[in-house]
């Protein structure tokens, strides 16, 4: 088989950041494909409301469609809620025995990341590229997994992160400030792909 990035997210809406990272994983990782898994439920995210699927589906078939790297993975669409990472990898290791998996995990999800479902398993099962964030100190959040997981465990993962860190732009792009330009119907032309932003204006999303 080969080697794949997976990026999950509820993609609301995908960005040019999204593509520029995903594209930056799958070069300096040596990755066949990126996988974008849009989640159903996110675990994190369980109070909000995300746009619906479909239309996070539709947005970003749009934005890789000329880039062949790039794929969309429809995986957590299908599974029952909440979208667990171990339950998606399970069920694509099924689906593609031999692939080499690499999760994308950015650094905003670190404080977190020992609180992930089945951690200790999900860890046995993929490799992790950390993706820096804007405004967020990776050795920060790197001294909370260590701490969170403890012993041999917080200090190997930590340093496993620590060494995979992926050599991509920081690109300073959110969906949320995306959403208030629209629905104060201001351009979003700098932030998404053109097909993005006419499928959004089309179907009046985010107004």
């Amino acid at each position: 088989m080969g080697t794949t990035i997976l990026f999950g997210g509820t993609f609301d809406p995908v960005h040019l950041g999204h593509l520029e990272t995903a594209r930056a994983a799958v070069t300096t990782r040596g990755a066949d494909h990126c996988r974008f898994i849009p989640a159903r439920v996110s675990p994190h995210k369980r109070n909000v409301q995300s746009t619906a699927a479909e239309d996070r589906l539709a947005m970003l078939r749009l934005a890789i469609a000329a880039d062949p790297r790039l794929v969309v993975e429809e995986v957590e669409l299908r599974l029952p809620p909440p979208s667990y990472t171990i339950d998606t990898l399970e069920t694509l290791r099924r689906q593609y025995p031999g692939e080499r998996w690499i999760w994308l995990l950015g650094a905003d999800q670190l404080t977190k990341f020992a609180q992930w479902h089945r951690i200790e398993e999900l860890l046995g099962l993929v490799e992790f590229a950390l993706l820096a964030r804007p405004g967020v100190d990776l050795e920060e959040g790197l001294t909370t997994v260590e701490a969170s997981l403890g012993g041999t465990l917080g200090k190997t993962t930590a340093d496993r992160l620590r060494g995979s860190v992926v050599a991509a732009p920081l690109v300073d792009i959110s969906a949320t400030e995306i959403r208030r330009h629209c629905a104060a119907g201001e351009s979003i032309a700098d932030y998404v792909p053109p097909a993005v932003a006419e499928y959004i204006a089309t179907h009046n999303l985010y107004r």
